[in-house]
């Protein structure tokens, strides 16, 4: 159905994505609408509809000012329709679609009539670049009103001019940052850098808009000045001086895995140097080369795969109050995330805690306050939902108890009784655990139909998974519950199947046990830390056992290696040992590295190597075997069927554990490199190391039937 309606005359021609209007002789309005979705987004019917709004207006000449606009709430434009980015097979195709972008951006920033961006909520990638090519930017100071070019995110550019218009607007002091971080700003954030013109309420928008661009057109609105510091980075020697340690940064930062942040700086620079057109030609072609790159195919798969896991659940039971046991990091953070949803009751046996929990959360709420990124009434709102106790009692109305409690089996399932004992029968129990077994926990349950696991990462709130542990008793409607919760927390959400270690931590298991081997044999600390963040890991693997703590580390391997220690042939207890000399590692400031400073602890070479054996180990033979036990690992989970699916298996390494995104996780890293090489390659890995690298059977199965696990077709 069409949505939209413009004349001709007497000649009306429909569109699909756009309703455009007159408010007066000399004012037109485009409303973006794009149909069946609750955001607008740039696809071909858009450029094709937005080309006719521009015929329309230049047939008449009536019209001095045209407004572009949303009719969606909370959401200007959320950039160009990645279903067909992702979809185009081809550099030129990619380019070409690119170029039609750029040639629109164009028309309007060179048009007689002056166009304002009126934004009201989300303007993202070919969003914000749209608005760039306007004449004129307002915006409201709405918490949802926010600015970025996230292209890089998904390795690729801006390629609708975005390049080239950005830094010209605002100066490459604030534009570089936007392009190659992606991250996104508030209103006020955009006014101060002179992103946008003017800020204003929601109810004043289009007026305002309607009253700047008039200004404009009469010349009664002249153009920000850029400011001395601004204005020194255009001198060439001083662009010269920054680019080049940007690059250098960059290339150190990303190890060459991620090529989209230098071809953003080579068209900033191609800009520069040889001027607008230049810069945009050089902006199409490389967006051609980003769109077909596997690092793009991968991370946009990421996103549309995250996406898919994020929709809500409507058989699921709605939750108005929350409890949470235990005020510790975790509590405090699991509560933190949950305060925009619900009535959050906070339960611990001291009040201290319970004081230092309330004061953290009341600081975090007034710093995104501070920052825009709430207003004051929802600051509010939100604070108001905190409440703590140390009475158990208290918690007896919740509709999800979350307890998040020190990792010992008998506590948690005291504390299971106790809740049990005065909550509705029909209250979800969810345990906030890394490696103990649910089904142990709910052994001695009345309603263990209602018991589940919810294993946050920390800190909650910037580690995006959840991964939902379900035991063969949870119901369907407990875990949808639990699974919708954690979507509205901002959460992607993995289910898995109760069994030791669960998923993330079952395959980060073996990783650090071989990193631990690793450092038997004689490896530094450093070389194997080095080694695996070459291949794209964020943290090595012995800094992420200081971040985890040695303690729980030691704990965790050593109830694994029950378990899976004969497959894995041999597990280190060196751990254990420098545990027991009182390593602990960030938490005690002594671990693998000695904090603050981060230096490098020879005591811990000194326990691990007591041969004193000097390993003349290759890099690649050290990442080859670190990552082959992960690998190995995670398709012995979905063989088990403790995943559902490869996808939850990918984002589970992803954003649980830090499998580097570029390689679309363990399974996609099968894919790209062939069944067949990775039998070879883990047979070999086992002639010379051991039977633990031996391939799993579901390889030989998709081997012999000349399969992936994911289907070719739609792999990427």
């Amino acid at each position: 159905m069409r949505r939209g309606w413009t004349w001709h005359g007497d000649e009306f021609t429909t569109m699909k994505t756009i309703r455009f209007e007159k408010l007066d002789t000399q004012t037109a309005i485009a409303y973006f609408d794009t149909p069946q979705s609750t955001v607008n987004v740039l696809s071909y019917d858009s450029l094709l509809d937005f080309a006719e709004v521009l015929k329309v207006i230049d047939k008449d000449s009536a019209i001095k000012v045209c407004i572009l606009a949303s009719a969606k709430e909370g959401c200007f434009i959320a950039g160009a329709d990645l279903n067909i980015i992702s979809s185009i097979k081809h550099q030129k195709q990619a380019s070409t679609f690119s170029q039609q972008a750029q040639t629109l951006m164009q028309q309007i920033k060179n048009h007689r009539v002056v166009f304002v961006a009126a934004i009201d909520g989300s303007a993202l990638g070919g969003g914000l670049e749209l608005a760039l090519a306007c004449h004129l930017r307002i915006a409201t100071k709405n918490e949802k009103t926010v600015f970025a070019l996230p292209e890089v995110q998904l390795g690729l550019l801006p390629g609708a001019c975005g390049t080239q218009y950005l830094w010209r607007l605002i100066g490459l002091k604030h534009a570089l940052p936007m392009l190659l971080s992606g991250n996104r700003i508030r209103a006020q954030k955009a006014y101060s850098i002179g992103l946008v013109d003017a800020l204003v309420e929601s109810g004043e928008l289009l007026s305002k808009a309607q009253t700047l661009a008039f200004d404009f057109a009469t010349k009664k609105q002249p153009a920000k000045p850029l400011t001395i510091a601004q204005q020194c980075l255009e001198w060439p020697l001083l662009r010269h001086v920054l680019i080049f340690k940007l690059k250098k940064q960059i290339t150190k930062k990303t190890k060459g895995h991620y090529p989209a942040p230098l071809a953003i700086i080579a068209c900033v620079q191609a800009g520069l140097n040889k001027g607008l057109e230049e810069g945009l030609k050089l902006e199409s072609t490389l967006f051609g080369q980003l769109v077909c790159s596997t690092q793009a195919r991968h991370l946009m798969w990421i996103f549309h795969t995250t996406q898919a896991l994020k929709k809500n659940i409507d058989t699921a039971e709605s939750v108005d109050s929350l409890a949470v046991i235990g005020a510790g990091l975790m509590g405090e953070g699991i509560a933190s995330v949950s305060l925009n949803l619900s009535r959050v009751i906070i339960h611990d046996i001291q009040q201290s805690t319970l004081d230092n929990a309330r004061k953290h959360l009341i600081q975090g709420l007034e710093k995104r306050h501070q920052t825009g990124a709430l207003s004051l009434d929802n600051r509010d709102k939100q604070q108001k939902n905190i409440h703590t106790s140390t009475q158990l009692a208290d918690i007896a109305k919740a509709n999800l108890v979350i307890e998040a409690v020190f990792e010992k089996l008998t506590l948690k399932q005291n504390i299971l009784a106790q809740v049990e004992a005065i909550v509705s029968p029909s209250t979800v129990f969810a345990s906030n655990t890394s490696a103990l077994p649910i089904s142990q926990i709910a052994a001695y349950a009345k309603h263990p139909e209602r018991v589940l696991g919810m294993h946050y990462f920390s800190p909650v709130h910037k580690m995006p998974l959840l991964e939902i542990i379900v035991t063969e008793k949870t119901s369907k409607q407990t875990m949808d519950t639990a699974i919708n919760y954690g979507i509205k927390q901002g959460k992607t959400v993995i289910v898995v199947k109760d069994s030791p270690g669960f998923y993330t931590t079952r395959i980060l298991a073996p990783l650090l046990n071989e990193a631990m081997l690793l450092l038997e044999e004689g490896v530094s600390i450093e070389r194997i830390d080095k080694a695996m963040r070459q291949f794209g890991f964020p943290v090595g693997p012995l800094a992420l056992l200081d971040e985890v703590g040695i303690d729980v580390a030691a704990h965790v391997a050593h109830d694994l290696g029950l378990v899976f220690g004969v497959r894995w042939q041999k597990v280190s207890n060196t751990l254990i040992r420098i545990f027991n000399k009182g390593f602990a590692g960030k938490k005690n400031k002594k671990g693998f590295y000695l904090y603050p400073k981060k230096k490098i602890n020879p005591a811990i070479t000194a326990i691990a190597n007591e041969h004193q054996r000097t390993s003349r180990i290759k890099t690649q033979d050290i990442q080859d075997r670190i990552v082959a036990m992960m690998v190995i690992e995670s398709i012995y989970c979905l063989q088990e069927q403790v995943i559902r699916s490869p996808e939850e298996g990918d984002i589970g390494a992803i954003m649980g554990l830090g499998f580097p995104p570029f390689l679309g996780g363990p399974f996609h890293w099968v894919d790209s490199r062939g069944v067949s090489t990775i039998i070879d390659h883990f047979k070999r890995l086992a002639s010379i190391y051991g039977s633990r690298f031996d391939p799993p059977t579901q390889l030989f199965k998709l081997q012999k039937e000349d399969k992936n696990f994911y289907v070719r077709k739609n792999t990427l």
